[in-house]
């Protein structure tokens, strides 16, 4: 009902919104060693209103019995799929999502993980909040180990995942109210001013988040010093920022499950070189292309 209330919308947009619901959209699925996870999380994309044009693997070096679940999942969708495989160093995801979308083709990127679940109907809020060429990202609610144990693949092609999202008093349910209005705040005061002051940085989260291709190759993708665990997801969307990018963040109307896994500790080197002075600089050196470009990039002012 959800999923259908939306597209009905979509099909009363004017023709812009139509050309960009046209446009291609790669779904990039960082993953490493889980792909039971990965199986859910594939089968949350197949069942999208407005699938991707093709999902990209982005794997960090699985074991070779996770390769071969992996390429069981891949025989077995509907969805056109790429296994972009990358030797295991350590935790790379930045360079790993890089990777990955080297090989995507598609007009938009959408960075997700194996340990989400989609709601049907996310990548067509994404698609409707990124009217202007935004970014958009949104948060997830996370699952206790006994509610993970009841996400089936069953559940998610029967579209019951309504039976895990508890009732917005939950106090999860009411955190992600919380941020959502503290991040609209943030995102009027950034339309405003685009810096890279602390109250008008947006976290673009890859949990879920929707970038326009032609931006993220701007600004060189993802900063791949960022090794270890956080912050090169939150280091993209201020680059984006600080690059005129504007960021949108959808919360109550983009429902993602998160998938409970042990926490990883936060990488103090990654949050130290996150919170550097930018000075104007939204182009990495350590992206998708390694150095300076030619003609490098001046700062903003």
């Amino acid at each position: 009902m959800r999923g259908g209330v939306v597209h009905s919308l979509l099909m009363a947009l004017p023709a812009w919104a139509k050309r960009l619901r046209a446009q291609r959209i790669s779904a990039i699925v960082a993953t490493y060693n889980r792909s039971a996870y990965l199986r859910l999380a594939i089968a949350s994309l197949e069942m999208q209103t407005r699938p991707p044009d093709e999902v990209v693997i982005a794997d960090d070096g699985s074991d070779p019995e996770h390769v071969a679940v992996t390429r069981q999942i891949i025989a077995g969708s509907r969805l056109k799929i790429i296994h972009a495989w990358q030797e295991h160093q350590g935790y790379r995801v930045a360079a790993s999502n890089n990777n990955a979308a080297r090989q995507a083709t598609g007009d938009w990127l959408f960075f997700t993980g194996c340990d989400a679940v989609l709601f049907p109907d996310v990548l067509e809020q994404h698609i409707v909040a990124s009217r202007w060429r935004h970014w958009v990202s949104g948060f997830c609610l996370r699952l206790t180990p006994d509610e993970t144990r009841r996400v089936t693949e069953a559940m998610i092609r029967e579209r019951r995942l309504e039976e895990l999202w508890p009732g917005w008093d939950d106090p999860r349910c009411a955190e992600l109210r919380h941020n959502g209005a503290r991040q609209r705040s943030r995102a009027f005061r950034a339309a405003r001013r685009p810096s890279e002051r602390r109250f008008r940085r947006l976290p673009l989260i890859t949990i879920q988040a929707l970038v326009p291709r032609e931006a993220f190759v701007r600004v060189n993708g993802f900063d791949e010093t960022f090794q270890g665990w956080g912050d090169e997801d939150i280091d993209l969307g201020l680059r984006l920022q600080i690059a005129g990018v504007q960021g949108r963040i959808v919360t109550e109307t983009s429902r993602v499950l998160h998938l409970y896994h042990e926490p990883l500790p936060l990488s103090v080197a990654n949050r130290r070189y996150y919170w550097r002075p930018r000075n104007g600089v939204f182009r990495c050196d350590n992206g998708l292309v390694k150095g300076a470009p030619p003609d490098a990039q001046e700062p903003t002012r």
